[in-house]
């Protein structure tokens, strides 16, 4: 990953909640997500924007991921643009050891992510 310029620094400030709702088997999708050579399995709510993961790290139990959203059709056939950038984290299911179930999603700018050097401009 390059090293992020000295000058100017990019922020991108989340402060306030949207969203918040409980989900289960029946209303989630399974992605595929590799982390230093593992495969692992994500859950995520079917609604939640296709992305493509472009980072990840992990900790105890939390996996961090970092990605773009991917253009997607709705039920009308439109296209939905995609480009923003995602920050998610999801916890680890006590039954598996491989399976995550998403716990946050937010969008950031392209811009955050392009800085991260995860996109490239």
């Amino acid at each position: 990953m390059p090293a992020q310029p000295t000058k100017p620094y990019w922020f991108d400030e989340l402060r306030r909640k949207h969203e918040g709702y409980p989900y289960g088997p029946a209303d989630a999708r399974t992605v595929t997500v590799e982390h230093e050579g593992q495969t692992l399995r994500l859950l995520m709510p079917e609604y939640t924007p296709l992305t493509a993961v472009r980072a990840t790290a992990m900790s105890g139990d939390l996996l961090f991921l970092l990605g773009e959203q991917l253009d997607e059709e709705d039920e009308e056939g439109d296209i939905i643009e995609g480009g923003d950038g995602m920050v998610m984290v999801a916890r680890r299911q006590t039954e598996s050891k491989d399976t995550y179930s998403l716990l946050v999603c937010h969008v950031i700018f392209p811009q955050t992510l392009q800085s991260s050097g995860c996109r490239e401009s």
